[in-house]
């Protein structure tokens, strides 16, 4: 947390201020998109690793789980000690490190497992962003407090157009894309492994 002696010292309401306001922007776009991606991608995921709708829906319900407990844990045993800052850094190298697993997930179980994951950290992402915000805001508090809120507006709105577009850019029509192949193709030689396992759609 800012230190007591600290907060006098504060920009309020001007400066560095309206950055933590757009880092909390930033932070909710971040961990809408990766729902975006599960979701709209859901049932390339379900071929891909050749699973039932019931068992591919686990992957929603335990990242919501998750990401409820997270935020409770968060707020009241986590950041105490780590401070903000130091949450949003464990948070933001946790999640890259956990969506580069899920990039080359075995089966179901594992990328199900990585998804819950993913819910407990993104708790560290975005908690602190909505708890600095009365720290560096009192006049225009209100007004800061939705900023963070629409980022994940924003990715909503936005999300599928640009997963629309990587998907076109990266792959070729015809074929079945899913975050392990997008992944993949960013890291070198394991990709041809990981892209081998798209599917053809048939034509």
């Amino acid at each position: 947390m800012v230190a007591g002696n600290d907060l006098n010292t504060l920009p309020v309401d001007r400066g560095w201020a309206w950055a933590v306001a757009g880092g909390g922007f930033i932070a909710y776009i971040l961990v809408g998109s990766s729902v975006q991606v599960r979701t709209l991608l859901f049932l390339e995921i379900l071929q891909l690793f050749n699973t039932s709708f019931t068992t591919g829906s686990l992957v929603f319900m335990f990242t919501a789980i998750a990401s409820s407990f997270s935020s409770v844990l968060v707020t009241n045993y986590v950041m105490p000690k780590l401070t903000e800052r130091g949450c949003l850094i464990v948070g933001g190298i946790a999640a890259s490190a956990l969506s580069m697993g899920a990039a080359f997930a075995p089966n179901i179980g594992v990328f199900i497992a990585i998804s819950s994951a993913k819910g407990i950290v993104s708790g560290l992402n975005v908690v602190p962003a909505m708890a600095l915000i009365p720290r560096y805001f009192k006049r225009y508090r209100s007004r800061a407090s939705v900023i963070p809120f629409c980022g994940g507006s924003a990715v909503n709105i936005i999300g599928p157009f640009v997963i629309k577009a990587v998907r076109e850019e990266y792959w070729n029509q015809g074929m079945l894309h899913s975050p392990v192949c997008g992944r993949a193709s960013l890291l070198g030689s394991r990709s041809a492994t990981a892209a081998s396992k798209c599917i053809q759609i048939p034509s």
